[in-house]
């Protein structure tokens, strides 16, 4: 199961799903890397 799955699962929230139109979500990518996380913040 991915993680939006899970979230919604657990805690009843749709983490896809836009609050302005309704609309799907999309991701573009995955930070799996310490390295990574920390050049984006």
């Amino acid at each position: 199961m991915d993680w939006a799955g899970l979230l919604r699962r657990t805690f009843a929230v749709e983490v896809l799903a836009c609050v302005r139109c309704g609309g799907r979500r999309r991701v573009l990518a995955y930070v799996k890397g310490a390295s990574g996380v920390r050049a984006i913040l």
